[in-house]
């Protein structure tokens, strides 16, 4: 799976217990502009899988976790574990590698 937005929702769902969904704001007639960013509880989505501040969101949910990789460019290791379920997964940043090893724990397709 690639880092994007589809990503994002399935971590703000299955890994952080939110609830995603699409939103579109009317303006006076006959102006409709729609949002296509998925959003949250009214407010935005965050970037888990491109952002390490909003990735280490989801590092602070789990059980236990390791991160591996080389200053600078990757590949990055991430081993997240929640319960008894643990998530192994290589990526080339480490938002993506995090991301990708959450929803594993979780049991989702990574």
């Amino acid at each position: 799976m690639e880092a994007g937005r589809d990503l994002d929702a399935l971590i703000a769902e299955k890994v952080m217990g939110f609830i995603a969904y699409k939103v579109q704001l009317v303006a006076p007639p006959p102006r409709v502009r729609t949002i296509d960013e998925l959003q949250r509880v009214g407010s935005p989505l965050p970037h888990y899988s491109t952002d390490i501040a909003a990735a280490w969101e989801v590092v602070e949910k789990a059980d236990l976790w390791s991160l591996y990789g080389s200053i600078g460019d990757g590949p990055y290791r991430a081993c997240i574990q929640f319960e008894d379920r643990e998530g192994l997964m290589t990526a080339d940043t480490a938002p993506l590698a995090i991301c990708l090893a959450a929803l594993k724990a979780k049991g989702g397709d990574a």
